[in-house]
Protein backbone atom coordinates (compact mmCIF):
# COMPACT_ATOMS: atom_id res chain seq x y z
CA UNK A 1 0.00 0.00 0.00
CA UNK A 2 1.24 3.52 -0.78
CA UNK A 3 0.80 6.97 0.74
CA UNK A 4 1.33 10.55 -0.49
CA UNK A 5 2.54 13.24 1.86
CA UNK A 6 3.04 17.02 1.22
CA UNK A 7 6.16 18.33 2.96
CA UNK A 8 7.86 21.77 2.88
CA UNK A 9 10.76 22.10 0.50
CA UNK A 10 12.67 23.92 3.19
CA UNK A 11 13.27 20.45 4.72
CA UNK A 12 16.01 18.35 3.20
CA UNK A 13 15.19 15.01 1.55
CA UNK A 14 16.10 13.14 4.74
CA UNK A 15 13.69 15.32 6.68
CA UNK A 16 10.95 14.55 4.17
CA UNK A 17 11.48 10.78 4.69
CA UNK A 18 11.60 11.23 8.48
CA UNK A 19 8.31 13.15 8.35
CA UNK A 20 6.71 10.37 6.35
CA UNK A 21 8.03 7.71 8.77
CA UNK A 22 6.55 9.62 11.68
CA UNK A 23 3.19 9.66 9.94
CA UNK A 24 3.34 5.89 9.52
CA UNK A 25 4.23 5.42 13.20
CA UNK A 26 1.24 7.48 14.26
CA UNK A 27 -1.04 5.33 12.11
CA UNK A 28 0.35 1.99 13.39
CA UNK A 29 -2.04 1.64 16.41
CA UNK A 30 -4.94 1.69 13.98
CA UNK A 31 -3.74 -1.60 12.52
CA UNK A 32 -2.47 -4.20 14.92
CA UNK A 33 -1.02 -6.11 12.05
CA UNK A 34 1.48 -3.36 11.18
CA UNK A 35 4.80 -4.82 12.16
CA UNK A 36 7.35 -2.27 10.97
CA UNK A 37 6.43 1.46 11.03
CA UNK A 38 9.25 2.35 8.64
CA UNK A 39 8.24 2.68 4.97
CA UNK A 40 9.86 0.23 2.59
CA UNK A 41 10.37 3.01 0.02
CA UNK A 42 10.04 6.79 -0.11
CA UNK A 43 10.31 8.93 -3.26
CA UNK A 44 10.14 12.68 -3.94
CA UNK A 45 7.57 13.04 -6.70
CA UNK A 46 7.69 16.79 -7.28
CA UNK A 47 8.28 20.17 -5.78
CA UNK A 48 7.12 23.76 -6.13
CA UNK A 49 8.70 26.89 -4.62
CA UNK A 50 7.23 26.02 -1.19
CA UNK A 51 5.99 22.39 -1.17
CA UNK A 52 6.98 18.84 -2.10
CA UNK A 53 5.08 15.58 -2.57
CA UNK A 54 6.54 12.32 -1.11
CA UNK A 55 5.37 8.85 -2.17
CA UNK A 56 5.63 6.09 0.48
CA UNK A 57 5.14 2.32 0.16
CA UNK A 58 4.51 -0.01 3.15
CA UNK A 59 6.53 -3.26 3.55
CA UNK A 60 5.12 -6.42 1.98
CA UNK A 61 3.41 -8.77 4.36
CA UNK A 62 4.66 -12.32 4.82
CA UNK A 63 2.40 -15.34 4.26
CA UNK A 64 0.19 -16.42 1.43
CA UNK A 65 -2.89 -14.59 0.31
CA UNK A 66 -6.27 -16.32 0.36
CA UNK A 67 -7.85 -14.92 -2.74
CA UNK A 68 -11.21 -16.20 -1.52
CA UNK A 69 -11.08 -13.70 1.32
CA UNK A 70 -10.50 -10.74 -0.86
CA UNK A 71 -6.88 -10.24 0.01
CA UNK A 72 -6.86 -11.33 3.72
CA UNK A 73 -3.38 -11.61 5.14
CA UNK A 74 -1.74 -13.20 8.27
CA UNK A 75 -2.10 -16.68 9.93
CA UNK A 76 -5.54 -18.15 10.94
CA UNK A 77 -6.45 -17.84 14.68
CA UNK A 78 -8.52 -20.33 16.81
CA UNK A 79 -11.85 -18.68 17.68
CA UNK A 80 -15.14 -19.75 19.30
CA UNK A 81 -17.88 -20.32 16.68
CA UNK A 82 -20.63 -21.96 18.65
CA UNK A 83 -21.58 -25.45 19.73
CA UNK A 84 -21.67 -27.89 16.84
CA UNK A 85 -20.19 -25.39 14.44
CA UNK A 86 -16.46 -25.82 14.82
CA UNK A 87 -13.87 -28.50 14.35
CA UNK A 88 -12.27 -28.42 17.84
CA UNK A 89 -13.38 -28.56 21.48
CA UNK A 90 -11.71 -26.63 24.29
CA UNK A 91 -9.62 -28.61 26.72
CA UNK A 92 -6.34 -27.91 28.30
CA UNK A 93 -5.30 -28.39 24.78
CA UNK A 94 -7.50 -28.20 21.83
CA UNK A 95 -8.40 -31.58 20.31
CA UNK A 96 -9.59 -32.11 16.84
CA UNK A 97 -12.90 -34.10 16.92
CA UNK A 98 -13.88 -33.90 13.34
CA UNK A 99 -15.35 -31.33 11.05
CA UNK A 100 -18.49 -29.83 12.58
CA UNK A 101 -18.24 -31.85 15.84
CA UNK A 102 -16.47 -29.36 18.10
CA UNK A 103 -16.95 -25.88 19.53
CA UNK A 104 -13.87 -24.11 18.16
CA UNK A 105 -12.51 -23.65 14.69
CA UNK A 106 -9.62 -21.80 13.01
CA UNK A 107 -10.80 -18.58 11.43
CA UNK A 108 -8.60 -16.32 9.30
CA UNK A 109 -8.21 -12.82 10.56
CA UNK A 110 -10.55 -10.36 8.95
CA UNK A 111 -8.72 -8.24 6.47
CA UNK A 112 -8.59 -4.51 6.99
CA UNK A 113 -6.90 -4.05 3.57
CA UNK A 114 -10.03 -2.77 1.90
CA UNK A 115 -10.54 -0.22 4.66
CA UNK A 116 -6.97 1.00 4.41
CA UNK A 117 -7.19 1.02 0.65
CA UNK A 118 -10.31 3.15 0.85
CA UNK A 119 -8.74 5.52 3.38
CA UNK A 120 -5.55 5.79 1.31
CA UNK A 121 -7.53 6.53 -1.83
CA UNK A 122 -9.50 9.29 -0.12
CA UNK A 123 -6.34 10.86 1.32
CA UNK A 124 -4.54 10.62 -2.03
CA UNK A 125 -7.47 12.21 -3.82
CA UNK A 126 -7.60 15.06 -1.30
CA UNK A 127 -3.87 15.63 -1.64
CA UNK A 128 -4.13 15.67 -5.42
CA UNK A 129 -6.92 18.23 -5.26
CA UNK A 130 -4.86 20.32 -2.86
CA UNK A 131 -1.85 20.22 -5.13
CA UNK A 132 -3.89 21.22 -8.18
CA UNK A 133 -5.48 24.13 -6.29
CA UNK A 134 -2.07 25.34 -5.14
CA UNK A 135 -0.66 25.13 -8.65
CA UNK A 136 -3.59 26.95 -10.20
CA UNK A 137 -3.58 29.68 -7.58
CA UNK A 138 0.14 30.25 -7.72
CA UNK A 139 0.19 30.71 -11.53
CA UNK A 140 3.36 31.49 -13.42
CA UNK A 141 5.88 33.62 -11.64
CA UNK A 142 6.14 37.01 -13.34
CA UNK A 143 8.52 39.85 -12.73
CA UNK A 144 7.66 43.40 -13.67
CA UNK A 145 10.71 45.40 -14.64
CA UNK A 146 10.92 48.89 -16.14
CA UNK A 147 11.93 49.33 -19.75
CA UNK A 148 15.66 48.89 -19.99
CA UNK A 149 17.64 52.07 -20.36
CA UNK A 150 18.61 52.69 -23.97
CA UNK A 151 22.31 52.02 -24.48
CA UNK A 152 22.85 55.46 -26.02
CA UNK A 153 21.20 58.86 -26.05
CA UNK A 154 21.26 59.68 -29.76
CA UNK A 155 20.49 63.35 -29.16
CA UNK A 156 23.37 63.92 -26.78
CA UNK A 157 26.33 65.32 -28.68
CA UNK A 158 24.52 65.09 -31.99
CA UNK A 159 26.16 68.29 -33.23
CA UNK A 160 29.54 66.59 -32.95
CA UNK A 161 28.53 63.04 -33.79
CA UNK A 162 31.81 62.49 -35.61
CA UNK A 163 33.35 62.16 -32.13
CA UNK A 164 30.99 59.35 -31.10
CA UNK A 165 32.27 55.83 -30.62
CA UNK A 166 31.80 53.42 -33.51
CA UNK A 167 29.27 51.45 -31.44
CA UNK A 168 27.15 54.55 -30.76
CA UNK A 169 27.28 55.60 -34.41
CA UNK A 170 26.11 52.15 -35.52
CA UNK A 171 23.32 52.02 -32.93
CA UNK A 172 21.98 55.56 -33.50
CA UNK A 173 22.23 55.27 -37.27
CA UNK A 174 20.25 52.00 -37.31
CA UNK A 175 17.66 52.94 -34.67
CA UNK A 176 17.17 56.68 -35.20
CA UNK A 177 19.01 57.52 -38.43
CA UNK A 178 21.35 59.79 -36.49
CA UNK A 179 25.12 59.86 -36.52
CA UNK A 180 25.29 57.77 -39.70
CA UNK A 181 28.37 57.73 -41.89
CA UNK A 182 28.61 61.02 -43.71
CA UNK A 183 29.22 61.67 -47.38
CA UNK A 184 29.74 64.80 -49.40
CA UNK A 185 27.85 66.22 -52.35
CA UNK A 186 29.90 68.64 -54.44
CA UNK A 187 28.44 71.27 -56.76
CA UNK A 188 30.78 73.23 -58.99
CA UNK A 189 30.75 75.17 -62.26
CA UNK A 190 27.63 75.19 -64.40
CA UNK A 191 26.61 73.29 -62.12
CA UNK A 192 27.98 69.77 -62.19
CA UNK A 193 27.10 67.61 -59.21
CA UNK A 194 28.93 64.69 -57.64
CA UNK A 195 26.05 63.14 -55.72
CA UNK A 196 26.19 61.50 -52.30
CA UNK A 197 26.02 58.09 -53.96
CA UNK A 198 28.84 58.59 -56.46
CA UNK A 199 31.92 56.56 -55.59
CA UNK A 200 35.02 58.63 -56.18
CA UNK A 201 35.28 62.12 -57.64
CA UNK A 202 35.42 61.41 -61.36
CA UNK A 203 33.79 64.48 -62.83
CA UNK A 204 32.75 62.65 -65.97
CA UNK A 205 30.19 60.68 -63.89
CA UNK A 206 28.51 63.78 -62.51
CA UNK A 207 24.99 64.91 -63.35
CA UNK A 208 24.34 68.50 -64.45
CA UNK A 209 21.52 71.03 -64.62
CA UNK A 210 22.08 73.64 -67.33
CA UNK A 211 18.65 75.25 -67.50
CA UNK A 212 17.77 78.22 -65.31
CA UNK A 213 15.46 77.94 -62.30
CA UNK A 214 15.18 77.05 -58.60
CA UNK A 215 15.97 73.44 -57.65
CA UNK A 216 15.81 71.17 -54.64
CA UNK A 217 19.39 70.39 -53.65
CA UNK A 218 18.42 68.34 -50.58
CA UNK A 219 14.80 67.66 -49.78
CA UNK A 220 13.77 65.64 -46.73
CA UNK A 221 11.22 66.05 -43.92
CA UNK A 222 13.90 67.64 -41.72
CA UNK A 223 16.42 69.24 -44.07
CA UNK A 224 15.60 71.71 -46.85
CA UNK A 225 18.36 73.03 -49.13
CA UNK A 226 17.48 74.84 -52.35
CA UNK A 227 19.64 76.30 -55.06
CA UNK A 228 19.06 78.91 -57.76
CA UNK A 229 20.80 78.19 -61.05
CA UNK A 230 21.27 81.00 -63.57
CA UNK A 231 23.32 81.43 -66.72
CA UNK A 232 26.51 83.48 -66.99
CA UNK A 233 28.61 84.80 -69.85
CA UNK A 234 31.46 82.60 -68.67
CA UNK A 235 29.32 79.49 -69.05
CA UNK A 236 27.96 80.41 -72.52
CA UNK A 237 24.54 81.08 -71.01
CA UNK A 238 24.35 77.65 -69.33
CA UNK A 239 23.36 77.88 -65.69
CA UNK A 240 25.67 78.02 -62.68
CA UNK A 241 24.79 78.08 -58.97
CA UNK A 242 23.81 81.64 -58.12
CA UNK A 243 22.21 81.38 -54.69
CA UNK A 244 21.61 78.77 -51.97
CA UNK A 245 19.40 78.57 -48.89
CA UNK A 246 19.48 76.15 -45.97
CA UNK A 247 16.46 75.69 -43.72
CA UNK A 248 14.08 73.07 -42.37
CA UNK A 249 12.92 71.54 -39.13
CA UNK A 250 16.45 70.60 -38.13
CA UNK A 251 17.22 74.35 -37.92
CA UNK A 252 14.01 75.07 -35.97
CA UNK A 253 12.77 77.19 -38.86
CA UNK A 254 15.87 79.35 -39.21
CA UNK A 255 17.04 80.19 -42.72
CA UNK A 256 20.63 80.72 -43.84
CA UNK A 257 21.07 82.19 -47.32
CA UNK A 258 24.18 82.89 -49.39
CA UNK A 259 24.48 84.50 -52.82
CA UNK A 260 27.31 85.58 -55.12
CA UNK A 261 29.69 88.34 -54.13
CA UNK A 262 27.90 90.44 -56.66
CA UNK A 263 24.63 89.96 -54.80
CA UNK A 264 26.21 90.48 -51.37
CA UNK A 265 23.82 88.00 -49.72
CA UNK A 266 25.05 86.36 -46.50
CA UNK A 267 22.05 86.37 -44.18
CA UNK A 268 20.42 84.50 -41.32
CA UNK A 269 16.64 84.84 -41.20
CA UNK A 270 16.89 87.64 -43.75
CA UNK A 271 19.37 89.71 -41.71
CA UNK A 272 22.98 90.37 -42.72
CA UNK A 273 25.30 88.88 -40.12
CA UNK A 274 28.75 90.08 -41.28
CA UNK A 275 30.04 93.58 -41.87
CA UNK A 276 33.57 92.70 -42.90
CA UNK A 277 35.71 89.98 -44.39
CA UNK A 278 37.10 87.93 -42.87
CA UNK A 279 34.60 88.02 -40.03
CA UNK A 280 36.10 88.64 -36.61
CA UNK A 281 34.10 85.76 -35.14
CA UNK A 282 31.53 83.28 -36.41
CA UNK A 283 27.85 84.02 -36.07
CA UNK A 284 26.26 81.81 -33.42
CA UNK A 285 22.56 81.13 -33.18
CA UNK A 286 20.88 82.34 -29.98
CA UNK A 287 19.98 78.75 -29.07
CA UNK A 288 23.52 77.57 -29.86
CA UNK A 289 22.28 75.10 -32.47
CA UNK A 290 24.46 76.33 -35.37
CA UNK A 291 27.28 78.63 -36.34
CA UNK A 292 28.21 80.45 -39.55
CA UNK A 293 31.79 81.53 -40.24
CA UNK A 294 32.99 83.79 -43.05
CA UNK A 295 36.66 83.46 -43.94
CA UNK A 296 39.10 81.88 -46.40
CA UNK A 297 39.74 78.62 -44.53
CA UNK A 298 39.04 75.62 -46.71
CA UNK A 299 40.00 73.78 -49.87
CA UNK A 300 38.11 74.76 -53.00
CA UNK A 301 36.35 71.95 -54.93
CA UNK A 302 37.38 73.31 -58.35
CA UNK A 303 39.58 76.33 -58.99
CA UNK A 304 39.74 79.89 -57.76
CA UNK A 305 38.42 81.89 -60.73
CA UNK A 306 40.76 84.49 -62.13
CA UNK A 307 40.41 87.84 -60.39
CA UNK A 308 38.49 86.39 -57.42
CA UNK A 309 39.34 86.40 -53.73
CA UNK A 310 38.67 83.13 -51.91
CA UNK A 311 35.73 83.62 -49.62
CA UNK A 312 33.99 80.73 -47.88
CA UNK A 313 30.81 80.74 -45.85
CA UNK A 314 31.13 77.76 -43.49
CA UNK A 315 28.00 76.46 -41.76
CA UNK A 316 28.22 74.06 -38.81
CA UNK A 317 24.67 72.78 -38.44
CA UNK A 318 22.67 70.34 -36.29
CA UNK A 319 22.97 66.59 -36.92
CA UNK A 320 26.60 67.13 -37.81
CA UNK A 321 25.70 68.63 -41.20
CA UNK A 322 28.22 71.05 -42.71
CA UNK A 323 27.66 73.29 -45.71
CA UNK A 324 30.51 75.24 -47.30
CA UNK A 325 29.67 77.88 -49.86
CA UNK A 326 32.57 79.17 -51.99
CA UNK A 327 31.50 82.67 -52.89
CA UNK A 328 32.81 83.92 -56.23
CA UNK A 329 31.89 87.13 -57.98
CA UNK A 330 29.15 85.72 -60.26
CA UNK A 331 28.58 82.11 -59.14
CA UNK A 332 28.99 79.69 -56.22
CA UNK A 333 30.61 76.33 -55.60
CA UNK A 334 29.07 74.30 -52.77
CA UNK A 335 29.91 71.22 -50.70
CA UNK A 336 27.38 69.56 -48.39
CA UNK A 337 28.52 66.90 -45.94
CA UNK A 338 25.86 64.95 -44.08
CA UNK A 339 24.43 61.56 -43.24
CA UNK A 340 21.50 60.15 -45.16
CA UNK A 341 18.06 61.42 -44.20
CA UNK A 342 14.84 59.47 -44.34
CA UNK A 343 12.99 60.27 -47.57
CA UNK A 344 15.86 62.30 -48.96
CA UNK A 345 16.14 63.41 -52.60
CA UNK A 346 17.29 66.35 -54.68
CA UNK A 347 19.94 67.20 -57.24
CA UNK A 348 22.50 65.73 -54.82
CA UNK A 349 20.70 62.40 -55.22
CA UNK A 350 18.52 60.24 -53.01
CA UNK A 351 21.45 58.95 -50.91
CA UNK A 352 20.38 55.31 -51.18
CA UNK A 353 23.76 53.90 -52.17
CA UNK A 354 22.84 53.49 -55.85
CA UNK A 355 24.50 56.08 -58.04
CA UNK A 356 22.84 54.70 -61.17
CA UNK A 357 19.38 55.97 -60.19
CA UNK A 358 20.58 59.57 -59.79
CA UNK A 359 20.47 61.03 -63.28
CA UNK A 360 19.22 64.46 -64.31
CA UNK A 361 16.09 62.90 -65.78
CA UNK A 362 15.26 60.59 -62.85
CA UNK A 363 15.80 63.31 -60.24
CA UNK A 364 13.39 65.64 -62.06
CA UNK A 365 10.88 62.82 -62.41
CA UNK A 366 11.01 62.04 -58.69
CA UNK A 367 10.80 65.52 -57.15
CA UNK A 368 9.67 67.77 -60.00
CA UNK A 369 11.66 69.70 -62.57
CA UNK A 370 11.78 72.84 -60.43
CA UNK A 371 10.76 73.93 -56.90
CA UNK A 372 7.07 74.68 -56.66
CA UNK A 373 6.35 78.36 -55.90
CA UNK A 374 4.52 77.38 -52.70
CA UNK A 375 7.63 75.59 -51.43
CA UNK A 376 10.23 78.15 -52.50
CA UNK A 377 12.55 79.40 -49.73
CA UNK A 378 14.89 81.53 -51.87
CA UNK A 379 14.65 85.30 -51.74
CA UNK A 380 14.06 87.16 -54.99
CA UNK A 381 13.08 85.44 -58.24
CA UNK A 382 15.05 83.38 -60.70
CA UNK A 383 15.84 84.90 -64.10
CA UNK A 384 14.95 82.35 -66.76
CA UNK A 385 16.75 82.65 -70.09
CA UNK A 386 17.17 80.40 -73.10
CA UNK A 387 20.13 81.72 -75.08
CA UNK A 388 20.61 81.44 -78.85
CA UNK A 389 23.55 79.07 -78.23
CA UNK A 390 21.30 76.76 -76.19
CA UNK A 391 18.55 76.86 -78.82
CA UNK A 392 20.97 76.03 -81.66
CA UNK A 393 22.65 73.28 -79.65
CA UNK A 394 19.34 71.59 -78.78
CA UNK A 395 18.20 71.75 -82.41
CA UNK A 396 21.46 70.24 -83.63
CA UNK A 397 22.32 67.66 -80.95
CA UNK A 398 19.10 66.52 -79.29
CA UNK A 399 17.29 63.97 -81.45
CA UNK A 400 13.58 64.36 -82.12
CA UNK A 401 12.54 61.42 -79.93
CA UNK A 402 14.48 62.67 -76.88
CA UNK A 403 13.26 66.20 -77.45
CA UNK A 404 9.63 65.04 -77.60
CA UNK A 405 10.07 62.93 -74.46
CA UNK A 406 11.63 65.93 -72.74
CA UNK A 407 8.76 68.18 -73.70
CA UNK A 408 6.23 65.69 -72.35
CA UNK A 409 8.20 65.13 -69.17
CA UNK A 410 8.74 68.83 -68.50
CA UNK A 411 5.15 69.77 -69.23
CA UNK A 412 4.05 67.28 -66.56
CA UNK A 413 6.73 67.96 -63.95
CA UNK A 414 6.90 71.74 -64.15
CA UNK A 415 3.30 72.09 -63.04
CA UNK A 416 2.21 75.72 -62.87
CA UNK A 417 5.72 76.87 -63.86
CA UNK A 418 5.30 75.53 -67.39
CA UNK A 419 3.68 78.79 -68.47
CA UNK A 420 6.70 80.91 -67.46
CA UNK A 421 8.62 82.27 -70.47
CA UNK A 422 11.57 80.06 -71.47
CA UNK A 423 10.93 77.59 -68.62
CA UNK A 424 9.82 74.68 -70.82
CA UNK A 425 12.84 75.08 -73.11
CA UNK A 426 15.22 75.34 -70.15
CA UNK A 427 13.78 72.11 -68.73
CA UNK A 428 14.04 70.36 -72.11
CA UNK A 429 17.70 71.34 -72.32
CA UNK A 430 18.32 69.60 -68.99
CA UNK A 431 16.48 66.54 -70.27
CA UNK A 432 18.64 66.40 -73.39
CA UNK A 433 22.09 67.26 -71.98
CA UNK A 434 21.94 66.79 -68.22
CA UNK A 435 24.35 63.86 -68.28
CA UNK A 436 26.89 65.56 -70.55
CA UNK A 437 29.47 67.32 -68.37
CA UNK A 438 31.01 68.94 -71.47
CA UNK A 439 27.87 70.70 -72.63
CA UNK A 440 29.46 74.11 -72.14
CA UNK A 441 32.28 73.33 -74.58
CA UNK A 442 29.62 72.24 -77.10
CA UNK A 443 27.68 75.46 -76.57
CA UNK A 444 30.74 77.47 -77.58
CA UNK A 445 30.33 76.08 -81.08
CA UNK A 446 26.98 77.86 -81.58
CA UNK A 447 27.80 81.56 -81.29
Amino acid sequence: MAWLRVVPTAAAWSQAVATATEAWSQAAPMAAWWADPSPAEARLLGAAPWWAVVWLREPAWGGACDCECGGATGPAMLSYVGNGRGDYIQETTYKYVGSGSGEFAYLKAKSTGKLWLFISGIIGLLLLILILVLLLNSGPTTTTTPNPTLPYDCNEGLFSSEQWSVAKKDYCCEKENKGCAKKTCTMWGDPHIISFDQVGDIKGEALSFYGDGDFWVVKSPAVSIQGRFEGTKYTEGLAATNQIVVSGAFLNGHKIEVGTRKSGIVTVDGQAVFTSFPAVAPYKAADGSFTVAYDAQGEVPDVVPEGNEKRIVRMELPQGITVNVFQWFNYLDVTITMAAQAGQDGVCGNFNGDHADDTTQTVMERIGARVKPSENLLSGQAKIEFTPQMEKMMAAECDAMTKAAGQSHCTTNLGELVSMPNMLNACQFDYCFGMNVRARSHAKLYH
